[in-house]
């Protein structure tokens, strides 16, 4: 079956199977033949995204996602794969919720990338529950690191846990999150956080610089009196 869908010559044949099963709804056999979708030629793979960028409908969200989370490894993403994805969550955005919330996708970092993209407010929620979670060192950065750019207020208090990490990628995370949030809360967790390291302190210094917030300018001010020599003159 592998030699018959990798040549060109072939397209015709892997393709009227694919789409029928999409039409049929048929779950298990697209995803076999969506298996195969990494070793075909780059004739046949474009071919394959195009049918799946015409065809319409919450099974084919599914399937792609599969597609992407499962079956290609992020590197390999190519803009095109996005494209097809992101033109079917625009309209519904819901559907990039489902994916998130799906158990049988491995690796989501392409939704939450594209959450990122669309500044999608909604999926915060789902993107803190995913990180409260989360296990993996690197996950989790991209995870904070997706709060932060949303920028929602509601990601305040799980960021502010993260200002307290053992990794310093992670606590720099966590403060450009909080200083994109930029609300008087985000501002004051991130002055409470000051005083036991100066090099942090110095990161904060540069968020303070950044957030459109009174109280961040109130705080730079107060740095330029401090008794610390390094923080008055990055201040």
């Amino acid at each position: 079956m592998e030699e018959r869908h990798t040549g060109e010559h072939c397209t015709p044949y892997y393709l009227e199977e694919l789409c029928a099963d999409i039409q049929a709804e048929d779950r298990i056999k697209a995803l076999v033949l969506l298996s195969y979708f990494p070793a075909l030629d780059p004739s046949l793979q474009h071919h394959t995204l195009f049918e799946l960028s015409r065809h319409t409908g919450d099974f084919v969200v599914a399937i792609l996602g599969h597609l992407l989370a499962n079956l290609i490894p992020l590197g390999s993403i190519t803009s095109a794969m996005r494209s097809v994805l992101l033109e079917k969550i625009i309209d519904q955005p819901a559907r990039l919720l489902t994916l998130l919330t799906g158990p049988d996708y491995k690796d989501k970092t392409i939704f939450i990338e594209l959450a990122v993209e669309l500044q999608m407010t909604a999926a915060v929620p789902q993107l803190i529950a995913m990180l409260q979670s989360e296990t993996d060192r690197h996950m989790r950065l991209t995870l904070l690191n997706a709060l932060g750019s949303i920028g929602h207020p509601a990601a305040t208090h799980v960021l502010t846990d993260y200002l307290y990490a053992d990794t310093q990628a992670l606590v720099r995370a966590a403060v450009q999150g909080l200083a994109h949030i930029a609300t008087p809360t985000a501002v004051q967790r991130l002055a409470e956080r000051m005083g036991t390291d100066s090099e942090l302190d110095c990161v904060i210094l540069d968020a303070f610089a950044t957030a459109p917030d009174s109280l961040a300018l109130t705080k730079l001010s107060e740095a330029l009196r401090s008794h610390h020599a390094r923080i008055r003159n990055h201040a």
